[in-house]
């Protein structure tokens, strides 16, 4: 997998693994329409995301919804909300 399933992780509240994986599998089935050619979308996402691996040398994420998890938890830790009172 290279970039499918990390933005699903980016840009939703996904808490539960298999919810994750269902999301990955639909998102990788050709959603090609007469307005929306998913496979270029597809293969330009994929050229995109080498020359930024390439770029900034970005190793793969064997687990990406553990580590997202895994990210948020330490992060829920650091948060401190001001309190007027």
């Amino acid at each position: 997998m290279a970039l499918a399933g990390q933005d699903l992780l980016l840009f939703n509240d996904i808490t539960d693994k298999q919810a994750y994986l269902d999301a990955v599998r639909r998102e990788e089935e050709d959603q090609t329409t007469e307005y929306f050619d998913h496979r270029e979308w597809k293969r330009q996402s994929e050229k995109v995301w080498h020359m930024a691996q390439k770029e900034f040398r970005l190793q793969p994420i064997t687990d990406p919804f553990d580590y997202m998890r895994q990210i948020r938890v330490e992060r829920s830790s650091r948060v401190v909300l001001p309190c007027n009172g």
